[in-house]
């Protein structure tokens, strides 16, 4: 049915935005019983190869719901960052739900837990600004999708996404293909610098009949970096410099935690330069509750040859690579020998099976 990918809007995004708001204690034991659940899902359910028999409506909708809910986020974390009682959010739990909730938060050591599980769940709507990211033809979802990226600070995504990773998969070119024996660490520096990167050159080349003063202003790096620095500054004024710091945190947990994500999918695999892009050069995951909360992001494969299919059309192909779901597999990545030893055999099948002659001489000249 169509209401299971309603799961993290409906379900764990309202237990971030309460853990968040309670703060203290409250916020650690809310992030780790989130992960702990998630982990256990992901293990326990069965794997999900079915296909959407969607109700249009609603289904469509999901996506489009995930910037109110990040910046119901941000205002939980900005009423914990601020002296006062912000938007009456204190005043609304203990009147209409009976919950006094504990002493507000006054120092920025304290504003870390709550920063981190902020950041966590923003990564979520990550998800939901690629899938309108990719609605190219319709320009109010991807201005919606870049204020959602914006809410984590990464609002080029949108180009360096679109124009650069489903271009150059598992090239050199590519900043978002993690290289065999890259460890996750080094991966993040590397694909982060890379994105802005390919984002400045994309809207180099779009604006370079452009005179100077409108190519910078047109400029959608520059404009993204506009909309994360209004959000700071509306950030600031609720809540002083306390406020932002926390945010700064949460954008950071949010972007790391993408940028394992993009370890994981394509981690090892090469690509022929101007080849077409296959069902094989993604690593596909078929368990349940990533599915699930990932808006089928794990069905990596089908959506890299179909990138403009949504995401409840994606269909399961059978490439396997991620057996133990994203929030486990992305765990297993920061510990870069244990990885390197989980991912050999899977390469070596990749070679051996899937590989084509031009594909090995590369993996051949990068050993």
């Amino acid at each position: 049915m169509w209401i299971r990918y309603y799961v993290g809007v409906l379900f764990f995004l309202p237990v971030t935005f309460f853990g968040i708001v309670m703060g203290g204690a409250w916020s650690l034991v809310s992030l780790s019983l989130t992960l702990l659940l998630s982990m256990i899902l992901d293990i326990t359910l069965a794997h999900d190869t079915r296909n959407t028999e969607p109700n249009q409506m609603l289904i469509n909708l999901l996506p489009y719901l995930y910037l109110p809910a990040g910046l119901a986020l941000l205002l939980a974390l900005s009423w914990r960052a601020s002296p006062n009682d912000l938007f009456g959010v204190g005043f609304f739990f203990n009147n209409y739900f009976s919950i006094t909730i504990i002493e507000k938060t006054d120092t920025l050591q304290e504003l870390i837990i709550p920063a981190i599980y902020c950041g966590y769940g923003l990564s979520s709507c990550v998800v939901a600004a690629h899938e309108l990211v990719h609605k190219q033809r319709d320009n109010y979802s991807v201005l919606l999708g870049r204020w959602t990226m914006a809410l984590v600070g990464d609002a080029q995504f949108s180009i360096s996404h679109v124009y650069g990773h489903h271009i150059n998969i598992g090239t050199a070119k590519d900043s978002t293909t993690a290289r065999r024996g890259e460890n996750v660490y080094k991966f993040i520096i590397r694909s982060s610098i890379g994105q802005y990167r390919e984002s400045l050159s994309v809207e180099q080349r779009r604006l370079k009949m452009e005179n100077t003063l409108f190519r910078f202003v047109k400029n959608r790096v520059f404009s993204g970096g506009m909309m994360t620095v209004s959000l700071g500054v509306a950030i600031y004024y609720m809540t002083g410099w306390q406020g932002v710091f926390a945010y700064m945190i949460a954008t950071l947990v949010a972007k790391i935690l993408l940028e394992i994500i993009n370890y994981i999918q394509h981690y090892g695999i090469v690509r022929v330069a101007g080849s077409k892009v296959e069902l094989k050069h993604s690593w596909d995951c078929s368990n349940a509750f990533s599915s699930w909360t990932l808006l089928n992001l794990t069905r990596h494969a089908d959506h890299h040859s179909n990138p403009t299919v949504d995401y409840w059309q994606l269909k399961n192909t059978g490439q396997q690579g991620i057996n133990t779901g994203y929030i486990v597999h992305g765990l297993l990545a920061l510990f870069p020998t244990l990885w390197f030893y989980i991912m050999e055999s899977k390469l070596n099948l990749w070679d051996n099976k899937l590989a084509s002659k031009q594909e090995l001489e590369i993996v051949a000249l990068n050993k």
